[in-house]
């Protein structure tokens, strides 16, 4: 049966068989799998892709990394990185953002090193870093380890075009936007062959699956399913070279810029709350509020003020919205939100 692949398809194979390294080979496998047309007809060839891609990725070469250029040291609640084709407008964003002078200018290229500002927003500093746009791997490093990254949009050329751009270095980085990744667990055994725990949840066929992690060097392995997936969610799972970032896109060069509707949305994307401790025999609380992933509770509270705490605590009265009536008496399970004032008993 033919495939009736599209033209794409055969792009990315001849760039398979011109391939000078491992990485090109992956890259022209992961082409064609997309572009591949997923039905009976291409079954077989669809699992021999996926085995082969999954063997490549497991023998990346485990070689030490360079030390980098460009070393810039987290402060504040989070890092988030500002990331736009050249002229797009990052500069004038982060003097926007943080008040840092920055060059700008109107030929290409301005930036050629990381810029960093602090951006204030309701009591606590997000650092806020400008990506050049030559994207080299040691800049694109820096957005892999981020909080989040604001792709910046220039609002005088094709919105669309430069939006797809964008999307498409960060496929080439390793770096999945605004997804989670699927709750799947894979764990190395010294014998027993391979288990699949959670079939239920699995949208294909299992002897693939055992095939592909055999090709990823699991031959020994409990696999474990905990939500509905597909086989690529899988093959996902088992590339260790994945990040998962939280991303907003911003247009700039247009009137409807609002910085502080920004500042806003960048708190959110960071999904933080900023909670205020408070001493039992003060009458105020600090100054400064402790950042905590939504959804933390008294304890993580308590954890990351003091594991002493702990071991000797009581309960804590909780002042704002995550109480009823706006103030009350709970334990080390209560969920804080945004804004609580916290006062712990030991």
């Amino acid at each position: 049966m033919p495939i009736n692949a599209p033209v794409e398809y055969y792009k990315a194979e001849e760039k398979f068989k011109s391939a000078k390294n491992r990485e090109e080979k992956i890259r022209a496998l992961e082409e064609m799998i997309r572009y591949l047309p997923k039905h009976k007809g291409t079954e077989n060839l669809l699992r021999d892709l996926r085995r082969r891609l999954a063997k490549l990725r497991a023998e990346r070469e485990t070689k030490p990394a360079p030390k980098p250029r460009f070393v810039i040291k987290k402060e504040g609640a989070g890092q988030v990185c500002l990331i736009g084709l050249t002229n797009s407008g990052k500069s004038t964003l982060l003097k926007k953002l943080t008040g840092v002078e920055v060059e700008i200018a109107d030929h290409p290229y301005t930036t050629q090193e990381p810029k960093i500002g602090m951006m204030e927003y309701k009591d606590v500093q997000i650092q806020i870093v400008e990506i050049p746009s030559t994207f080299t791997k040691e800049l694109m490093s820096i957005v892999r380890g981020c909080d989040g990254i604001v792709f910046v949009i220039d609002g005088e050329k094709d919105l669309f075009k430069q939006k797809e751009e964008l999307l498409k270095i960060m496929e080439e980085n390793r770096i999945k936007i605004n997804e989670e990744p699927k709750d799947i667990k894979v764990e190395r055994r010294p014998v027993g062959g391979i288990e699949i725990r959670g079939v239920k949840y699995l949208k294909g066929d299992v002897e693939e699956v055992k095939q592909i992690l055999i090709a990823s060097g699991y031959n020994n392995c409990v696999l474990v399913l905990n939500q509905p997936c597909t086989i690529d969610d899988i093959m996902d799972a088992l590339d260790k070279s994945l990040v998962y970032k939280n991303a907003i896109f911003v247009v700039t060069k247009n009137e409807y810029l609002d910085v502080e509707e920004l500042k806003e949305e960048i708190w959110k994307m960071l999904g933080l709350i900023r909670v205020y401790t408070k001493a039992p025999n003060k009458d105020k609380p600090e100054e400064k509020p402790v950042t905590l992933p939504v959804g933390s509770t008294v304890k993580d509270l308590v954890e990351r003020l003091h594991k002493d705490f702990l071991k000797h605590f009581k309960f804590a009265k909780v002042v704002g919205k995550s109480v009823k009536h706006g103030k009350g008496r709970v334990g080390l399970d209560h969920v804080l939100e945004d804004g609580d004032i916290v006062e712990i008993h030991t």
